[in-house]
């Protein structure tokens, strides 16, 4: 692995999954917590987004996907440095959280100046689409912070549907990737992970199910957009009680790979210092 730091397990792991209901935090919230003055804000809301701004700060919902584009310049403390910058925006986003705990530190791009910060269930990193269970912050050199995150939020897990899931070594999913053509020269990490997975049945539920995620070139995938897991009975995961094998189910588009992780292609973007906002 190029991260050769990463440790893997040469033993069966039993993960228990879960079952949450999601919850929409509405936008007054994000107006009552990230502005000073919430009756003075600007609103330009319309069907595909709501909209709201001042002079300094800018805050755009997209309705259909749910993701969060917070920016705003700092005003209130001059960062030394871009670290010490995106230091003060999660502590001043971390109120929107209840379990702010639950969030760590996931990386750093050096090019983009971005930090990643990832929410995590029992010390596993959720991935999930459209910033579910992300943060990202990034600065520039206007000294704007630019935020994006998701107004979706789990916080009441369902007890009764919590199942344990049996995970074959890692050790063995690594050999599995390479007599697939996956060299683990290509592989930047293995990591056991939540896999953010909406119920079809109602708009109000989610799944995380644990699964071997692929780091590849910036981007994570689950083992099973990779490999027909169909074809690998013994490295399948498996429920723990009945042994019945778990498939994590993909629509590909041909024979397209795709991340586990795919946010909105286009989006707005407010400017504080140019008072612009670009689509």
């Amino acid at each position: 692995l190029k991260q050769g730091h990463d440790y893997l397990f040469d033993e069966k792991i039993s993960v228990p999954t879960f079952s949450y209901i999601v919850d929409r935090q509405p936008n007054d919230t994000f107006l009552q917590l990230l502005f000073d003055l919430p009756d003075q804000v600007n609103d330009y809301s319309d069907v595909e987004s709501a909209r709201y701004y001042t002079e300094n700060k800018g805050l755009i919902v997209n309705n259909k996907n749910f993701e969060v584009h917070y920016t705003h310049t700092n005003v209130e403390k001059k960062a030394k440095d871009q670290l010490e910058a995106v230091i003060q925006a999660f502590q001043g986003l971390e109120k929107l959280w209840i379990t702010k705990e639950d969030w760590s530190f996931a990386h750093y791009d050096s090019d983009t100046k971005q930090v990643i910060f990832r929410k995590n269930v029992n010390g596993i990193p959720i991935y999930g689409s459209n910033y579910v269970s992300r943060l990202k912050i990034a600065t520039t050199k206007e000294n704007e912070i630019d935020s994006k995150f998701s107004v979706l939020a789990i916080q009441t897990p369902i007890t009764d549907l919590t199942e344990h899931f049996e995970l074959q070594p890692a050790s063995k999913i690594l050999h599995l990737l390479e007599a697939n053509g996956i060299s683990s020269e290509d592989i930047d990490s293995l990591k056991l992970g939540y896999y953010w997975v909406p119920s079809p049945k109602s708009n109000r539920l989610v799944s995380l199910l644990p699964c071997w995620m692929i780091e590849k070139e910036g981007h994570y995938y689950v083992l099973d957009e990779l490999v027909d897991m169909h074809k690998h009975e013994d490295c399948v995961t498996r429920d723990e009680n009945t042994k019945a094998p778990i498939y994590i189910e993909f629509k590909k588009q041909g024979d397209t790979v795709q991340p586990a992780e795919i946010d909105a292609k286009e989006e707005e973007r407010y400017f504080p210092n140019s008072r612009k906002v670009k689509r």
